[in-house]
């Protein structure tokens, strides 16, 4: 099984909804220790939380069979509700506990959907491409 890790970065953790840079790496590990590297940046208008899921199913989306997926990423809402919800929100029709929608429902339909059939596993907080992509939005950012 092919392990995959894919590293989020988001230029910034403001909740608000806002234009934002979004940047990920995504490696894969062969069994013999191989590795392939990728890496995408954009940017798109959302909070922070629907930049960190648009960011993570574009890198998903890639993904072309099952494998052993680490997702690095400093949203803890994200990892939490990854964990802890999103099983239930997806048999409750992405019904939250008041019976209302849940936010940034398509994009949670979609994780679900690209995490089907993947070993996924949330990693919180700083990775090793932290620094490297903060860097590469902000001067993607100054040369506009």
């Amino acid at each position: 099984m092919w392990r995959v890790n894919i590293y989020i970065q988001i230029e910034n953790a403001q909740q608000r909804q806002a234009k934002r840079k979004f940047a990920y790496v995504i490696e894969c590990v062969g069994k013999s220790g191989t590795t392939r590297q990728d890496r995408e940046t954009g940017q798109i208008e959302g909070t922070y939380h629907s930049t960190t899921l648009f960011a993570m199913n574009r890198a998903l989306k890639r993904l072309n069979q099952s494998c052993e997926v680490h997702i690095y990423t400093e949203d803890r809402f994200i990892c939490n509700a990854f964990e802890h919800f999103i099983s239930a929100w997806a048999a409750k029709e992405w019904k939250n506990s008041r019976g209302t929608d849940v936010e940034n429902r398509a994009q949670w339909e979609e994780l679900w959907k690209y995490t089907r059939g993947q070993l996924v596993k949330m990693e919180l907080g700083q990775h090793k491409y932290t620094k490297e992509l903060a860097e590469i939005m902000k001067e993607e950012k100054e040369n506009v």
